[in-house]
């Protein structure tokens, strides 16, 4: 199987993508983009359309889960197949028109394989080819168990073997041990079954002690039943004494309540509203009498103040002048210690001048003596580059000496080579024939894909079968359009659905039919309703019978009891009728339904008939168009399948023909190479091999080619050193050049400096770094005194300048004060203007307080008394101390009635649920000076009972106790219960035992036939892909037959031979893939076809070995499809090497 096409319509990043893979004679495709282009989601999509998208999968980041869609087109054995796959639990599969396919669809073209399977055999990726080279190495002393996992895609074979052996050792060996599972769990099993044995009953102890235990539970029962009615008395008792006191107390209540009945009824918050009241109105005049005095005063004291506006309004001046006065104040201070620091620095630059003797009586002169910054880098930066310059002019010469003596020996090995010419017409012949490839194996593969075909195209006409006809006979027909099919189809289709459904409905109203009349049946036997015909036949046999009568009046006498009987029938049957008027509705309804389903039984049948004849019409057009277009006669329903199985037949002889063609094209290219290299090596038989003429000519090129490129390295290598020679004098002149304008430079440079010029670097340096001292420390002193000393004289100036414009402002007669008196004096003046008005604001303050004051006073009294008028009106009173008296009256039957009310619900709640009545009731069949006595006789009686009850439970305790002990029924139960739970233990190990142990033995079974097997064969064609991936560095795989077991070697060309932890780890990586391309390649040849998915397999090869690797892919993609994903674009040149330029590159 193939995959022609896949389409990524919605899934993972991409939307709408298709991506193509046309069959090549070198079915090898590449997929290359960038990291995270989505090759790994490619690779996923093809799994997922092959089989099926995972319930949880990881490609719904940009799409729902529900609307992931999968598509491609897919071939095999001619058979082509186009599909597309949606995110479902079942009925994933969709044709190109959206309907369901069935799920076995794809079973013809995968085979019974699945999705696990496809992935270990037909995929390979960096991270498990890494894997698979660590796994050989730690299985590198079994070389079944190398052959095997590295054939079946699996690593760790050997650990998962021993982990098997040593869990199978753990559960039982034939030796007894305390620490494995099935000798514990028949330790316990023993344990268990000794405590079952001591656990027997004995049944004559077992009956005593139940007899014992029942006569216990009856004295315990009738004890229980004397307390309660103890108990019961004893709070009837209780009860009466509780509630008895607070009855006759709310009986003296109600009589006091009497008494006042003439009170008036007041707010309970009455008093609390006269005292506050009165507490209100003593304090509002209070206040009123305080507040009248306060604030005359305060209006005297604010006509007194004056306040100095214009001071205030320089407020801010005033304090920023303040503020500055207190910032300079440590100026003088400073100015001197700066000034002692610039004198310092002045020794210093005096100090070091007299050292370059200098002349340093000013510092004007000294300034002028020191070189300027240009002059002094100019000279450090000559120092620098001295010593580079002096080597490069040394370096460069001997550099022109050593290419001058390759020139000389490379002109003398060119000197010594023979001269001869390459034979063209044998190269292109050779080149010719090579461009072939490996054509016996060609020619093989040809053969084999014509038998191939051949079977193919075989079982194709096969498949036509009662109807088979030949390829001509095929060829001739006309075939319908899958329209015109489809039409009949659907026809013959929407016909038989209707035609079922018709007859389903003729059945469902045969059935209803029958139920209606069986109803019908039972109703008239139960209910016997009258209809109307009834009634109307006996009213008319009454009506005849008196009509009769009155003919002939003779005949009444006789018949005068029939007609009387007749009138009471007809009576009888019209009341009848009345009473059951709805009973012959419900008759009437059902006759009707009746009648109504038998005419839509009738026009069911009708449509059945119409349906039938409808199908016969249509099996003679169909009959008729098939003999029009040169079908068969076969019914139109096996049309498309039959018209499919034609068109893969077709496909398959086209197919064989073409690669019958192949064949002979290729024998015929054979043959002419063949020819064209007898013709070159014309001293040679002409009735040789192919095989034989490509080797000798093969050597005669190689040899001629090999003198040839040494000529022409020599030639090269001469053309190069006289070229670099030529280079090398000229970076020579270049270099000698530059160190002489160097010295030029450095005598310029000393004579702008004033110094001598011949004066050595080593002095020069030593100058610089003393005028370097001395440039510091003039700057320092220019940094002080502009810096510091000048800015503080400044801002001593500023401050001056301000004060004095403050005092002209604002007292003229300071004005030729010092600065900091005009600040000081100006700061005493600000103060008293801020005391003044801040006395002003605060007896304003008091004024607004005050009235504010006053006016709350005289509200709140006039509130207060206005709070008194309503208890004033309900009270019928004038005055305050009559109001109290009515209150002090209203309070206490408020009170009573509280006292009544605490004492009905004391009796209540003391009353146990029952009401006053009952509790009065009670009360009066007690005699209250009898009471307490009889109370302490229940007491008495209570605790007698109450113990007599405690021993009796203790006994029964006791016999429940012991009868416990004689069943042994818990711990023969647990007993039973543990030596179940053995039992089950040492079942689960033997299971667990056997499958471990038959686990490891057949995976030990499944390696050592592999092995058997698979040796031979693979082994010599895994070491032939290992050859050509390691370029000849290892010649073959070989096996170590000395070994126990047997072990894989890597042999070389000089016949050594090296184990696999000897290889590298890079080495290892093409060794399993060796063996996996072997191994896959012999499953081709075996079982079905699939395509195989390369995933970055050459991260770590070199790109020589890169290119073997793709070669080796080459070949495998002649028997079956690869894909070789990648995001290197370097190796693209590689493909094109290996595969030529037609090679097919999807770009992600």
């Amino acid at each position: 199987m193939r995959l022609d096409r896949l389409d990524l319509i919605r899934f993972g990043k991409f939307t709408g993508r298709a991506l193509d893979f046309p069959l090549a004679e070198r079915d090898f495709h590449v997929i290359v983009g960038p990291n995270e282009a989505g090759k790994s989601t490619v690779r996923a999509a093809i799994l997922d359309l092959l089989y099926g998208i995972p319930k949880n999968t990881s490609h719904a980041f940009i799409h729902a889960m529900p609307e992931l869609r999968l598509g491609g087109a897919i071939s095999h054995a001619g058979a082509a197949f186009e599909f597309g796959r949606v995110k479902g639990n079942k009925q994933t599969l969709r044709c190109p028109a959206d309907k369901v396919l069935a799920d076995t669809a794809l079973d013809a073209f995968l085979g019974a394989t699945d999705r696990d399977f496809f992935s270990q055999m037909f995929g390979l990726n960096h991270e498990r080819l890494v894997k698979g080279g660590d796994s050989i190495l730690s299985a590198s002393d079994d070389l079944g168990q190398v052959l095997f996992q590295s054939a079946a895609g699996i690593g760790n074979l050997g650990a998962v073997r021993e982990a098997l052996e040593a869990e199978a050792d753990k559960l039982w060996t034939k030796r007894k041990s305390g620490e494995r599972a099935y000798y514990i769990a028949a330790d316990d099993l023993e344990r268990a079954r000794a405590a079952l044995k001591n656990a027997t009953v004995r049944t004559k102890d077992w009956s005593e002690a139940q007899h014992k235990l029942a006569a216990l539970d009856c004295e315990l029962a009738q004890a229980r039943l004397d307390h309660l009615a103890v108990k019961a008395r004893r709070n009837l008792l209780e009860r009466v004494r509780r509630v008895k006191p607070q009855m006759d107390a709310l009986a003296e209540i109600a009589a006091q309540m009497a008494a006042h009945a003439e009170a008036p009824e007041l707010a309970a918050s009455a008093a609390r509203t006269l005292t506050e009241a009165q507490r209100d109105i003593a304090g509002a005049e209070a206040g009123i009498a305080h507040a009248e005095p306060s604030l005359a005063a305060a209006t005297e004291a604010v006509a007194a103040i004056k306040v100095d506006e214009r001071m205030r309004e320089l407020g801010t001046e005033i304090n920023e002048l303040n503020e500055s006065r207190l910032a300079l104040r440590a100026h003088p201070a400073n100015m001197a210690r700066l000034q002692a620091e610039l004198e310092a620095q002045w020794a210093v630059a005096v100090g070091v001048a007299a050292q370059l003797e200098w002349d340093a009586s000013r510092e004007d002169l000294l300034r002028a003596r020191v070189p300027g910054q240009a002059v002094a880098a100019e000279l450090e930066r000559l120092i620098r580059s001295h010593a580079a310059l002096q080597q490069q002019v040394t370096a460069a010469g001997r550099a022109q000496q050593a290419k001058l003596g390759e020139l000389t020996r490379a002109r003398a090995a060119m000197a010594a080579l023979p001269a001869f010419e390459v034979n063209a017409g044998l190269k292109f012949a050779l080149g010719q024939t090579q461009k072939l490839g490996d054509f016996d194996a060609v020619r093989a593969q040809r053969q084999e894909q014509v038998e191939q075909k051949e079977a193919v195209a075989h079982s194709a006409f096969e498949a036509l079968g009662a109807w088979r006809r030949d390829e001509a006979a095929l060829r001739a027909i006309t075939a319908p359009s899958t329209q015109v099919v489809a039409a009949f189809t659907k026809d013959q289709l929407a016909d038989e659905a209707e035609a079922r459904a018709a007859s389903a409905q003729v059945r469902s109203l045969d059935g209803q039919l029958a139920r209606l009349e069986l109803e019908m049946a039972q109703f008239r036997e139960t209910h016997q309703p009258v209809s109307r015909e009834q009634v109307r036949d006996a009213r008319s046999e009454r009506d005849a019978t008196w009509a009769r009568l009155k003919a002939d009046g003779a005949a009444l006498p006789a018949h005068a009891g029939d007609y009387e009987k007749l009138v009471e029938g007809a009576d009888a049957l019209a009341d009848t009728r009345h009473d059951k008027v709805q009973l012959d509705s419900e008759l009437q309804s059902k006759q009707q339904q009746q009648q109504r389903l038998g005419l839509d039984r009738c026009a069911a049948k009708a449509d059945v008939a119409r349906l039938a004849d409808a199908a016969r019409e249509r099996a003679a057009r169909w009959a008729g168009f098939a003999r029009d277009c040169g079908l068969p006669e076969l019914p139109h329903q096996s049309a498309p399948g039959w018209l499919d199985a034609r068109e893969r037949a077709l496909d398959a002889a086209q197919a064989l023909a073409d690669v019958r063609r192949a064949a002979a094209s290729h024998a015929a290219l054979c043959e002419a190479g063949r020819q064209a290299l007898a013709r070159e090596l014309a001293n040679e038989s002409a009735d040789d091999a192919l095989a034989v003429l490509v080797l000798r000519a093969d050597a005669i090129v190689s040899a001629m080619t090999e003198a040839s490129g040494q000529r022409r390295t020599l030639a090269r290598q001469v053309d190069d050193a006289e070229t670099a020679l030529q280079s090398l004098s000229e970076s020579m002149a270049l270099a000698q050049g530059e160190f002489d304008d160097w010295r030029q430079r450095w005598t310029d440079t000393l004579a702008l400096a004033d110094l001598w010029p011949h004066t050595e670097l080593a002095m020069v340096e030593g100058v610089l770094v003393w005028v370097k001292k001395i440039d510091e420390s003039l700057a320092a002193m220019r940094k002080i005194r502009v810096e510091h000393i000048d800015m503080m004289q400044a801002e001593f100036n500023a401050q001056a300048a301000q004060a004095r414009a403050l005092a002209e402002r604002v007292c003229l007669e300071l004005a030729d004060a010092p600065a900091d008196e005009i600040a000081l004096e100006l700061m005493v003046r600000l103060g008293a203007a801020n005391a003044a008005h801040a006395e002003l604001t605060r007896q304003q303050e008091v004024i607004a307080a005050v009235g504010a004051t006053l006016e709350q006073a005289i509200v709140r009294r006039d509130q207060a008394q206005a709070s008194l008028a309503p208890l004033f009106e309900r009270a019928r009173v004038v005055d305050t101390i009559a109001l109290a008296d009515a209150i002090e009256r209203s309070d206490q039957v408020r009170r009573l009635r509280l006292d009544a009310a605490g004492f009905d619900r004391t009796i209540r709640d003391g009353g146990d649920g029952l009401s006053v009545k009952q509790l009065r009731a009670e009360a009066e069949t007690i005699d209250m000076a009898a009471l307490m006595g009889e109370l302490d006789e229940l007491t008495g009686r209570d605790a007698q009972l109450v113990e007599a009850l405690s021993e009796l439970a203790v006994r029964r305790q006791g016999a429940a106790l012991a009868l416990g002990l004689i069943g042994g029924v818990v711990d023969a139960a647990r007993a039973e219960g543990q030596r179940q739970e053995a039992l089950a233990k040492m079942a689960e190990t033997v299971e667990r035992y056997l499958k471990v142990t038959i686990g490891a033995r057949l995976l030990k079974w499944s390696i050592d036939q592999y092995r058997e097997i698979k040796q031979g064969p693979m082994l010599q064609l895994a070491g032939q892909i290992f050859s050509s991936l390691t370029l000849d560095s290892f010649e073959r795989l070989t096996v170590d037959f000395d070994s126990v077991p047997l072990k894989l070697q890597g042999r070389r060309p000089n016949g050594s031979t090296v184990d696999i932890d000897g290889l590298s780890e890079g080495t290892r990586d093409q060794l399993y893939l060796s063996l996996r391309l072997a191994a896959l390649d012999m499953h081709l040849g075996q079982a079905h076809v699939l395509p195989f998915i390369a995933d970055d397999l050459f991260i770590n090869f070199d790109d020589r070995r890169s290119v073997a690797g793709l070669r080796a892919l080459g070949e495998l993609s002649r028997k079956t499809q690869v894909m070789f994903l990648t995001h290197n674009d370097h190796i693209l040149p590689m493909l094109t090497e290996v595969f030529g330029k037609h090679v097919n590159i999807v770009r992600l």
